[in-house]
C-alpha cells in the first residue's frame, strides 16, 4: 500500500509538471509570436516589459510606454535615440569650435553696436532749431519759413493775403484769412516755434524752445 501511494504522488507530481511546463510553453509561445509580429515590431522596441519594475525602469529612462502591447513604444524610442545623437554631437570638437565662433562674432557685434552709440552720443545728428521772434504783418516768405511748422507754400499765402487785404489784426484774423492756419495745431505751433502777429504770440502758447525743437524734429523732414 505504501509503495502505491508513492506512485500515485509521482504520478501526480509528473502531471502538475507537465501543466506547468505546457502553461509556460504557451504563454512563451503567445509572448514570442506577439513580439516578433508585423504590428509589435512596428509599435515596439525590445521585449515586451512584462514586470512593474521594468515598465517603472522604462518610465524614468524617459521613454513612453505601448499599452497595447506593455512594450517601450517605438516612436519615443526613436525620439530618444535622436537627441542623444544630437547631445553627442553638440559636443563634438566642430561643434564647440562652431559654438566659439559664433559666440566671438555676437561679442564683436555687441561691441561695434556700443561704440557706434558712444559715438553718436557724442556727435547729436539732430537738427537744432533756433528760435527767433517772426512778425508775420512784416516777414519775408524766408522768414516765414524759418517757423517750424510753416512750409515755403504756407509762407507764400502769408504774404499774397497780406498783399491783397492789408496786415492781420491779431491770431484770429489769421485762422480766417490763411487756410493752412486755420487747425488750431498749426495756429498754437507756429505761435510756440516763434510766430507772433502785431507782436503778441497766441494765447496760451508762448514761445518756447525746448517745445519748439520737438515740433522743428518732427516737421523739419517735410520742408
Amino acid at each position: 500500500m505504501f509503495q502505491s501511494h508513492i506512485s500515485t504522488l509521482i504520478k501526480h507530481h509528473s502531471f502538475k509538471s507537465l501543466v506547468a511546463a505546457s502553461l509556460c510553453l504557451i504563454i512563451f509561445g503567445c509572448s514570442r509570436s506577439e513580439s516578433l509580429s508585423a504590428e509589435y515590431q512596428e509599435a515596439c522596441h525590445g521585449e515586451p516589459l512584462t514586470t512593474v519594475a521594468q515598465r517603472n525602469q522604462a518610465l524614468e529612462d524617459g521613454f513612453v510606454i505601448n499599452q497595447q502591447y506593455k512594450c517601450i513604444d517605438k516612436a519615443s524610442y526613436l525620439a530618444m535615440q535622436e537627441a542623444e545623437a544630437q547631445r553627442i554631437a553638440a559636443r563634438s570638437p566642430e561643434a564647440l569650435a562652431r559654438k566659439k565662433a559664433e559666440a566671438e562674432a555676437r561679442d564683436a557685434q555687441i561691441a561695434r553696436q556700443r561704440e557706434q552709440r558712444r559715438y553718436e552720443s557724442e556727435v547729436d545728428p539732430t537738427p537744432k532749431y533756433e528760435l527767433r521772434y517772426v512778425e508775420i504783418n512784416s516777414a519775408s516768405v524766408a522768414e516765414l519759413t524759418h517757423v517750424c511748422n510753416i512750409k515755403n507754400g504756407t509762407a507764400e499765402d502769408i504774404v499774397k493775403e497780406r498783399e491783397l487785404n492789408g496786415q492781420f489784426g491779431d491770431w484770429v484774423d489769421v485762422v480766417h484769412r490763411v487756410f493752412a492756419m486755420s487747425a488750431a495745431q498749426n495756429v498754437v505751433y507756429a505761435s510756440v516755434c516763434g510766430l507772433t502777429v502785431n507782436g503778441q504770440s497766441f494765447d496760451g502758447a508762448p514761445a518756447d524752445e525746448a517745445a519748439a525743437q520737438l515740433i522743428y524734429q518732427r516737421y523739419s523732414h517735410y520742408k
